[in-house]
C-alpha cells in the first residue's frame, strides 16, 4: 500500500470523517469480532439516491432480524 495515500484517505467513524491514518476500532466490535455486517447497495442517478427509502426498510429489515440496531437510530 502507499502510505502516502492514506495520509490523504477519509474514513467515517462513530459519525464523523477521520483521517485513515487515525482511524482505530476496537477488536471488541461486532463486526471484528464475529464478522457482524450488514450492506445495502443505493443507486445514484442525476447526484439523487434512488428508491432511498426503499433500500432503508431493507437495511432495517435485515438488521433487526439479526438482533441488532442501526446506530443512528
Amino acid at each position: 500500500m502507499n502510505t502516502g495515500e492514506r495520509e490523504t484517505e477519509m474514513v467515517w467513524i462513530n459519525g464523523q470523517i477521520t483521517p485513515a491514518s487515525e482511524a482505530m476500532i476496537s477488536v471488541l466490535v461486532p463486526g471484528v469480532a464475529l464478522g457482524l455486517g450488514f450492506f445495502e447497495t443505493l443507486c445514484v442517478e442525476q447526484w439523487r439516491l434512488f428508491k432511498f427509502e426503499n433500500h432503508y426498510e431493507r437495511l432495517k429489515c435485515g438488521v433487526g432480524k439479526a438482533g441488532a440496531n442501526l446506530p443512528l437510530e
